[in-house]
């Protein structure tokens, strides 16, 4: 028999080879047939590579807090048609939403209570742990370990900073609690420094140990929100006159502002997203603004079609923002033109949002 003649003999028995050993495989005891550990057999991988597949699209998923329903868990790997994959009723109105690991940890409004909630199984959220903290937080973040929380009372007009060690995430504990000014709004952790805005403007502290946080500086204004890009902070505020504080924090200690961006509303959240500013107003939509030149940063467009909203988190070319019964989802690839890409809504007053992959937590 020619060679050429045998090749279909041989094909032929390598299918039944292979078939038979992939139904040895399938059926044969202690294997699981939900997800096969690939790792341990031998693969042809062309486009590729399948280890680890199973998991894929575990973490696509986006987190958010409404304040009538809890913790939400979107899947967000549609853009276009984001999805409730899994919620969890919490004790009483969440607002605020920060992803750690397998965690999140999320921090109901009124109560002061904060929750560390394990989604390691998205489509079961289940909450861990418990920390009683001051009530009336005003905001969250997670850096390193640590939540840090910042509260403000009405009266007698306290404020403060509360650190809390989550090494154990079934039994988080209150590691500092110091004064802030009278009225705090926001906190971010950035390089082993919490930027908080309150009544006193800007305050930084070094926090590289986290149970002894240290004021080391502060700036003439305040605001709603911050955030942080290298040496620049962005401050949105509404106190008095609305727009964006561009601070110079290369010196740490010794902030300085750069310049101001006004706006036609209250922006309620901000973000950076490369060389622009993205701002979620309370009334008006989207701002976009160029920071190319921090002293003098113009706004390139005001976006009213994909409408007001209270908080703002950008991940993968993607603006996820939150309020007023709606998460939307904008496409920012060309940043001058954001376009709307889906939203979700909600029965309860969204507040914050949280992205880990594909997947988002949603506070509803």
């Amino acid at each position: 028999m020619s060679r050429s003649a045998s090749r279909p003999v041989v094909a032929l028995a390598a299918t039944v080879i292979c078939l038979t050993i992939i139904c040895l495989l399938v059926t044969t005891p202690g294997i699981s047939q939900d997800c096969i550990d690939y790792s341990q057999y031998m693969q042809w991988v062309t486009s590729r590579d399948i280890e680890g597949a199973c998991n894929a699209v575990v973490r696509d998923l986006a987190f958010t807090a409404n304040l009538a329903d809890g913790l939400q868990v979107i899947d967000i790997s549609d853009p276009t048609a984001p999805a409730v994959l899994s919620s969890l009723l919490t004790p009483d109105a969440v607002r605020y939403v920060a992803v750690h690991g397998n965690f999140v940890v999320v921090a109901e409004w009124n109560t002061g209570l904060v929750l560390v909630v394990d989604v390691s199984d998205p489509s079961t959220p289940t909450i861990l742990g418990s920390v009683q903290c001051e009530d009336d937080i005003r905001g969250l973040d997670v850096a390193s370990g640590y939540a840090y929380s910042v509260f403000h009372t009405p009266y007698p007009g306290n404020a403060g900073l509360q650190v809390i060690d989550l090494a154990d995430p079934a039994q988080p504990v209150i590691v500092a609690d110091l004064v802030v000014g009278s009225w705090a709004w926001d906190v971010t952790v950035a390089d082993g420094h919490a930027f908080i805005t309150d009544s006193n403007g800007l305050e930084i502290f070094d926090v590289s140990d986290p149970t002894s946080p240290v004021l080391i500086g502060t700036g003439e204004r305040g605001g709603r929100d911050i955030a942080i890009a290298g040496d620049l902070a962005f401050v949105g505020s509404g106190i008095g006159d609305t727009g964006v504080w561009v601070y110079d924090i290369s010196t740490i200690t010794s902030p300085v502002v750069l310049g101001v961006v006004r706006t036609y509303d209250e922006p309620r959240g901000v973000a950076v997203h490369g060389n622009y500013v993205v701002l979620a107003n309370t009334y008006s939509g989207l701002n976009i603004i160029d920071v190319t030149v921090p002293a003098q940063p113009p706004i390139v467009n005001l976006v009213e079609e994909i409408g007001a909203a209270r908080d703002l988190t950008i991940a993968d070319q993607r603006a996820y923002l939150s309020g007023y019964g709606r998460l939307r989802i904008a496409d920012l690839s060309v940043p001058e033109e954001p376009t709307l890409l889906g939203e979700l809504s909600s029965p309860g007053m969204v507040g914050d949002v949280a992205i880990d992959g594909n997947f988002a937590y949603l506070i509803d």
